[in-house]
């Protein structure tokens, strides 16, 4: 990073994942995480693993960079963490796909691994793109490290930006994001069930 020039305050804002918006579920479909949903679906497949993944709306990571800049950080705050209080468990995800109308089955880690590298159904740019860091990290079947990644504390930045919340990512506002993302054809439509007489 580059000094600052004497007299001007440099802010560094480090969002998390960042994901759609919170009030209308536009998300851009080329994001990682969407390529990871894309992939569940996909493959019929998501790996059982006990981990989170730290998610924030979009909106929220605008207004914290408007209200940063408009009004200031505390004196000796110089990076603004924006990260969501409540990270979503990858199992809850998983079934909130699947209340959405997909078939998600779970695997251990190293089958859904198995699987991904060896189905030809799925893109192989949209599997480097979504899924390369967690490819090359993964060098063994191992998978301890997924519950020691590291979480940056945003408590100062939470303080500082007073009014400004990250809003949770719970289950209405992901079907929010999957219908949006239905709607752009980042994600299959699910055809409606026919009612049982």
């Amino acid at each position: 990073m580059r000094r600052p020039r004497r007299g001007l305050q440099v802010m560094t804002y480090r969002p998390s994942l960042i994901a759609g918006d919170s009030v209308t579920g536009v998300w851009q479909e080329d994001n990682i995480v969407a390529k990871m949903l894309r992939s569940w679906v996909a493959l019929g497949m998501a790996p059982s693993i006990d981990a989170a993944i730290d998610l924030v709306p979009v909106d929220y990571v605008s207004q914290a960079i408007v209200r940063g800049v408009v009004q200031g950080m505390p004196e000796g705050v110089h990076v603004a963490h924006l990260n969501n209080p409540r990270p979503v468990a990858v199992r809850e995800m998983i079934d909130w796909m699947n209340e959405c109308g997909y078939r998600i089955d779970t695997a251990p880690y190293p089958a859904w691994r198995a699987a991904m590298v060896s189905r030809s159904v799925l893109d192989p740019q949209m599997i480097l793109t979504a899924l390369g860091p967690l490819f090359a990290l993964q060098l063994s079947e191992e998978i301890d490290w997924l519950a020691h990644i590291p979480r940056f504390a945003c408590e100062t930045t939470r303080h500082a930006l007073g009014g400004v919340a990250c809003p949770p990512i719970d289950a209405a506002l992901f079907r929010t994001y999957v219908a949006h993302l239905q709607q752009v054809d980042c994600l299959p439509g699910i055809a409606p069930q026919p009612m049982m007489t």
